[in-house]
């Protein structure tokens, strides 16, 4: 999952690159060395050539298309977009394909949430740590610990 990016693009940006801004719920894989990461877009994002992005609002949900993707893996060194459009899905009705969403859906959300909260709390050790060690703040200190 990707919950945020190192670097933010620029309207100006934006509007130069093919891609456009990708809706949550995409997946993503890179397609050039390392070849074969892949992760599903828990924010809007652009993209540059080096990836591959499946927008997950059409007839396969987002669970589905990260599933299949990560059941296919890939040897190759780099894959084109051309050599990936090709390939073909065979997927099973809707109402097997809801009942599968409601529950991997479920978990993909419960595990973004877990990541979120750890996220969370790290950035908290993080900024305490040092004022624990230094003396600027004692834990008798702060209520509710």
């Amino acid at each position: 999952m990707l919950l945020k990016t190192e670097r933010q693009i620029t309207e100006q940006g934006l509007n130069k690159i093919s891609s456009g801004l990708l809706p949550e719920g995409t997946v993503l894989i890179s397609s050039r060395a390392p070849i074969g990461y892949i992760a599903v877009a828990e924010v809007p994002l652009a993209i540059n050539q080096g990836f591959i992005a499946m927008k997950c609002n059409g007839l396969l949900d987002t669970q589905f298309v990260l599933q299949w993707t990560l059941a296919n893996g890939s040897t190759f060194q780099e894959i084109s977009k051309k050599a990936f459009r090709p390939i073909k899905v065979v997927y099973p009705d809707n109402g097997l394909l809801d009942e599968f969403e409601k529950i991997v859906g479920t978990l993909h959300k419960r595990c973004v949430d877990l990541v979120k909260q750890n996220n969370r709390l790290t950035e908290m050790r993080d900024n305490l740590s040092p004022k624990l060690i230094s003396g600027e703040l004692r834990v008798e200190d702060v209520n509710g610990v």
